[in-house]
Order: structure tokens, then sequence, then C-alpha cells
């Protein structure tokens, strides 16, 4: 389990740098040598507009892909709140959404992030019991939550790089009312990653039903009837 989580972790980041380093540098060298054709040799002003939409397209890629990550955690952890508020999960997504324009992929992307904190919250704790000086229970609830975004896509969501995240998340902290415990946030979850790499995960009790709970976020009368149902093993 350890070896497994850790190595996600390595292959993930990796395949994220390629693709970014692939896409930029494919872009720049297209609009270059296009550019140069262009700047000698005498074309019509059709085919200068066309190559002029291109490079606007470029550059709206290159801020959607550094603005995007921000708003979307930004919007899961609006859900967060929400329901800690008292407002079910699905009526907070559909009022969060509401406040941004995503569309069908970002919609599933904050989807499985928020929904998941909400799931795993139990096994999220955890983590930050693990990490941070102070406990779950001590954490400042709009806090907590947000280490629960950041945390989930580090432990939860293997097609998430890391630095995607980190970054993002404590993003979040840094335009909200965390700005002062932006710091924070980067720490732990840095933390998080050092502590995966060093195979130092959290402890819990032998006891395999605690070890269940704690894993599977479910509490610990359920685990009981669940294994009394089927049987620990399954």
């Amino acid at each position: 389990m350890k070896n497994n989580i850790k190595n996600k972790i390595i292959s993930r980041e990796k395949v994220h740098s390629l693709n970014i380093y692939l896409f930029l540098g494919f872009n720049l060298t297209l609009v270059t040598v296009l550019g140069y054709i262009l700047f000698n040799t005498s074309i019509n002003s059709q085919v200068w507009y066309f190559y002029l939409k291109y490079i606007w397209h470029i550059f709206l890629k290159i801020f959607d892909i550094l603005t995007k990550p921000y708003l979307q955690r930004k919007a899961s952890w609006e859900i967060l709140l929400k329901v800690s508020s008292g407002i079910y999960a699905d009526h907070a997504l559909e009022k969060v959404l509401k406040n941004y324009q995503f569309n069908s992929l970002d919609i599933a992307f904050i989807t499985e992030l928020s929904f998941g904190c909400i799931r795993y919250r139990k096994f999220l704790d955890l983590w930050i019991d693990h990490i941070s000086k102070f406990s779950h229970q001590k954490q400042p609830p709009k806090l907590r939550w947000l280490l629960h975004i950041g945390l989930y896509q580090l432990l939860k969501m293997d097609k998430v790089p890391l630095s995607a995240a980190i970054s993002s998340t404590v993003e979040v902290a840094k335009k909200t009312d965390l700005k002062g415990l932006s710091g924070t946030v980067n720490a732990i979850l840095r933390n998080t990653v050092r502590n995966i790499e060093k195979e130092n995960l959290p402890k819990i009790s032998s006891d395999k039903i605690e070890i269940l709970s704690f894993i599977e976020s479910l509490p610990l009368w359920l685990v009981n009837e669940i294994v009394n149902w089927v049987g620990i093993e399954e």
C-alpha cells in the first residue's frame, strides 16, 4: 500500500511536467516558425488573420491553464463550507456553480473533489492529525475544509499533479480570508508529500475494524454491521 501511493505520486508528477513542456514547446515553436515565414514572405491579410487568431487561442489556453485550477478548488471549498452550514451537498453544488462559468469537465472535477472530501472526511482528518501540530478538532473550520481539499487531491486523485494540487489550494487561501494561514496550508500539504515519500503514514490501531473505519471513512458501528454481515475478509 505504501509503495503504491508513493509510485503513483512520482509517476503523475512526471506525466504532468512532460505534458506542460510538450504543450508549450510545440506551440511556441509553431508560432515562431509561422511568424518567421509570414514576416519574410508576401502573405495576404486572411492568412495574417488566422495567424493572429491562433496566437490568441494559445494565449487563452495558457490563461485557462493558469487560472482554472484555482477556480475549481475555490468552488469545491465553497461547497464544503455550505455543507458544513447544514445545506445538502447537491443543493450546495448547485448554488455554488451558479456563480461560475464551468464546462462539463470542470463540473465533474469539482463534484468529485467536493463530494470526495465529504465522503472521506474521517480519513482526511486522520492525515491532518498525523501532519499538523493541531488536531482536526482544533483547526478553524474554514482551514480544515481547505486542507481537506488539498489532501484529497494528494491522496485520492491520481491524475492531479502534486504541484497543481498544492499551489492551487494555497492560492485559494491567499485570495480569501485565510490569507494569513496560507503558509500553514502550504506547509501541511508539502509535509504530507514528504511523509508519503518517506513511507511515514498515519498510525492506526492494529484492530482490523478500526483500520477499515479510518481507511473507508465509515463509523465504527457501520463497519461492525458490515463485518457481521459479510465477514472481515470480504
